[in-house]
């Protein structure tokens, strides 16, 4: 399984509507794709002493390589990037690993 992890850090003024507006569209493209097999997103409650750099994160596991590109080059991606995700956020983080053995196809 291919599991792909974003942090984001949100601009000052992000409303919780803009946010939910975020999930929404990224549970939609879950929904939609069968290669998508989980997703989990939440706001960062860390209590650590270290100054708080992500508001939220994003988890997301794929069954395949190929899956994964559909997605990450996929329009319904673009247009969620492009109108929902540039406007609000400040920082962003990603990160992708393999959990155990994942096939290309």
């Amino acid at each position: 399984m291919h599991r792909h992890i974003i942090s984001l850090g949100f601009k000052e003024g992000t409303t919780d509507e803009q946010v939910a507006d975020v999930e929404r569209g990224f549970r939609a493209i879950h929904d939609s794709m069968p290669g998508m097999v989980a997703i989990s997103m939440g706001r960062n409650i860390s209590e650590s002493r270290r100054r708080r750099r992500y508001d939220w994160v994003m988890t997301m596991d794929f069954a395949t390589r190929s899956a994964y590109r559909e997605y990450s080059q996929g329009e319904q991606h673009d247009r969620i990037v492009a109108e929902k995700l540039v406007p609000i956020v400040s920082a962003i983080s990603g990160v992708d690993y393999d959990i155990g053995e994942t096939p290309e196809e």
